[in-house]
Formats: C-alpha cells, structure tokens, sequence
C-alpha cells in the first residue's frame, strides 16, 4: 500500500479486507476445533459443518482478492508499482521471500493426528 501510493479509501478497503479473511480463518479454526472435541469419531454432519465453514473463508478470500483487484489494478497505482520494481528490482525479492516462509509455517504447524484406537 505504501509502495503503491494509495489513497485513504483504499488503505480502508484493503484493512477490512484483511480484518474478514482472518476473522472467516479464526472462526473456521474455532469451529473445526470444537467439532473435533465434541465427536471424535467420523461423522457426516460434522463434515459437513466444517466444509461449510471452510466455504465461508474461501468467500471471504474471493471476496478480498477481488476488493485488491479493484484497488491495485488502477493505472496510478499499478504505475507507481512498476517504476518501483524497474528501479529496484530487489524488492521483487520480498514477496518471494514471504511466500517461503509462510510454506515453513504452514508445514512446520501440521501435527499429526493421534492414532484411532482399535475396537
């Protein structure tokens, strides 16, 4: 947003963008939780319950992407990124960056699930 130069309606937009994906995350993370705590064993309704709630964050992830669509694909913006990453090509860097760690993340929090007990 800095590097873009945006104006102050889009920094808003951009805020509440982020604010609803991470709040659709938590509360699919909550939920999935709960249902896990609650029934153990397989169950349909559960899965369907959690599929839902993994549709909302992929709403709320459409949704923000289109929002940065409409913010960053203006000629001014996109512009000002341009001359940007022609005059420091450096900083093409950082998004590459932030993608590796954000894979470590994502593959160091897996955990393994407790074996199922025998009948």
């Amino acid at each position: 947003g800095v590097l873009a130069g945006l104006e102050p309606w889009a920094w808003v937009v951009c805020l509440i963008c982020m604010a609803l994906v991470m709040c659709a995350e938590m509360l699919n993370t909550a939920l999935e939780r709960l249902c896990d705590m609650v029934c153990p064993q397989y169950s349909d309704f559960i899965r369907h319950s959690k599929d839902v709630a993994a549709g909302g964050v992929l709403v709320a992830c459409l949704f923000a992407a289109a929002a940065g669509l409409v913010v960053f694909l203006r000629p001014e913006p996109l512009a000002r990124l341009w001359e940007l990453a022609l005059g420091r090509p450096w900083l093409a860097l950082l998004p590459a960056a932030m993608l590796a760690v954000s894979i470590l993340f994502v593959r160091g929090s897996r955990r393994e699930k407790p074996p199922k007990d025998a009948p």
